[in-house]
C-alpha cells in the first residue's frame, strides 16, 4: 500500500482497522518487518510503542483517530 496516494492511504486505514479491532484491549501489536511492538486500547483508542516504532504506522494510527499515550 502507497500511503502516499489517497487510495493506498484508505486502504491502509482500512486494513489497520479491521487488524486491530482483533487485538485485545492492551494487547500487543508485533510488526516483524521493523522489530515494533505496539500495544493498543481500541476502547479509549490510544496507542503505544514501547520498542521500535514506525511512521507509517503512526500516521495511520493517527487517521483513525488514535493518540499516542504518554
Amino acid at each position: 500500500m502507497d500511503l502516499d496516494t489517497p487510495e493506498g492511504f484508505e486502504a491502509a486505514k482500512a486494513w489497520t482497522a479491521q487488524f486491530i479491532a482483533s487485538i485485545n484491549e492492551g494487547g500487543v501489536w508485533g510488526v516483524p518487518r521493523s522489530n515494533s511492538g505496539y500495544r493498543i486500547w481500541n476502547e479509549t483508542k490510544q496507542y503505544e510503542c514501547f520498542v521500535g516504532g514506525e511512521d507509517c504506522i503512526n500516521r495511520v494510527l493517527d487517521a483513525l483517530g488514535y493518540q499516542q499515550k504518554e
